[in-house]
């Protein structure tokens, strides 16, 4: 980290401190930022510094939050009673400690996938929830012991499980590999900015609150897409608009293209909790960002590359989900295939 702020040239850093808190003064533009200073998990202190547009030594405020929290499940009835172990995907490590198990993991996404294949490496079977209306019953081609299941009808204190489906097992664990739910109990803003049914809002183009813009953004709200270079982008659209050099619309219009998306989610049957979700297959907020910063958008063929992988990632089931491939091998497959 001493590195990384020498080269970057950030000259005012408060080592082994977190965010304990951040209020927005009544102005909307300036910050009562709580710091807690702690030593191997144990409170020092904590202070306060008000940042203000007026200070002379800062400008602006930028606060970067991502604030996840683990979420449990989908709606099923009995976990609190079920008196086997339950761990969500967040903390898993290895397969090893599923030998000889029954497991039931909870989720369609590649979390659940990768873990699933892994865990059934060692274990006697491993049981695949989903949500999805569209699951039958069935083994997962090439695995003779993992079976794909409907949503969870109901637990039971003797370790029972019972799916929609009608089937029913005994389960030794419960891998929850339900995604996250966003999370700031740390920002107080008079409920300008809220979460609501996962939803972070308001948020123009899931970065900037309009009635706080620009001082106070979000970086990585959004899920799926290309995320890591969607959170660069971010953060050179923050900074360049602090610097001037990238003006924010209006408050009116920001608001007006957000009533804008939300009614297009709306029109499409698309759940509030959905709001930041990006397709892999659909890559236009990465270029909308790059525009904005005057900078490349992804090369075509990482966009390219990027949409085969989901494809393929969805669509097979093979056994080398995690094959390892040197970069001048990767190289040479781009060249011959886009």
């Amino acid at each position: 980290m001493g590195l990384v702020t020498s080269e970057v040239g950030l000259r005012s850093v408060a080592w082994g401190t977190i965010g304990f808190s951040v209020d927005g003064i009544e102005r909307l533009a300036d910050w009562d930022i709580v710091m807690r200073e702690e030593i191997i998990g144990e409170v020092v202190r904590d202070w306060t510094a008000s940042w203000v547009r007026a200070s002379p030594t800062v400008s602006w405020v930028a606060a970067l939050l991502v604030a996840e929290s683990l979420e449990a499940g989908n709606n099923k009835g009995g976990l609190e009673i079920w008196p086997r172990k339950q761990i969500h995907s967040h903390n898993y490590r290895n397969p090893e400690p599923f030998k000889d198990q029954v497991v039931v993991v909870i989720g369609a996404g590649p979390s659940a996938m990768d873990i699933s294949r892994e865990v059934a490496t060692v274990a006697k079977e491993v049981r695949l929830s989903s949500r999805s209306p569209n699951v039958k019953v069935s083994k997962l081609v090439r695995y003779t012991n993992i079976w794909q299941h409907s949503k969870i009808k109901c637990l039971q204190e003797d370790g029972e499980i019972a799916f929609e489906d009608g089937f029913s097992v005994y389960a030794d664990t419960i891998i929850h590999c339900t995604g996250y739910k966003y999370d700031f109990p740390f920002l107080e803003t008079n409920g300008i900015v809220s979460v609501e049914d996962n939803r972070v809002g308001p948020l123009y183009k899931h970065v900037f609150p309009p009635q706080f813009a620009p001082t106070l953004s979000f970086v990585g709200i959004t899920v799926m897409g290309m995320v890591f270079r969607s959170m660069e982008l971010q953060a050179k659209w923050i900074a360049s608009v602090l610097s001037g050099r990238v003006k924010l619309p209006s408050k009116e219009d920001m608001f007006a293209d957000l009533e804008q998306h939300y009614k297009q989610m709306k029109e499409m049957d698309i759940p509030k909790h959905y709001t930041h979700y990006l397709s892999p297959f659909k890559l236009d907020y990465v270029d909308w960002l790059a525009a904005e910063v005057g900078t490349p958008p992804p090369d075509h063929q990482v966009k390219a590359i990027y949409s085969d992988l989901f494809r393929y990632y969805f669509t097979t089931q093979d056994d080398n989900f995690r094959d390892e491939w040197k970069y001048w091998e990767i190289h040479g497959i781009v060249q011959q295939n886009y």
